[in-house]
């Protein structure tokens, strides 16, 4: 299948062989999945001393600069969850 370009791009086209495979495994999705809720706790527990009452003990647990460890967990979990967008889906046809 050949990917069709809508804009031109100074950057090379993405070889489908330099993305994850289609057939992730099970283990690397449940990890990643794991992955995704840490990271997701990480970016809100430093924000929750301002929130509701009944989520500030989720401050308890927060460390200086959680929040861009947790980002970085996310994008680890994205890669591992192998994320895949269908190049025919983003082709648009005037």
């Amino acid at each position: 299948m050949e990917m069709r370009r809508t804009i031109d791009s100074p950057l090379p086209t993405p070889l489908n062989e330099s993305l994850p495979s289609q057939g992730t495994s099970t283990i690397r999705r449940a990890l990643g999945s794991l992955l995704l809720l840490l990271g997701a706790w990480m970016m809100l527990s430093p924000q929750a001393v301002m929130g509701l009452e009944q989520l500030r003990w989720m401050a308890d647990y927060a460390f200086p600069g959680e929040v861009l460890l947790g980002a970085a967990v996310i994008a680890a979990a994205y890669y591992l969850i192998a994320f895949r967008v269908d190049p025919d889906r983003l082709a648009h046809e005037d």
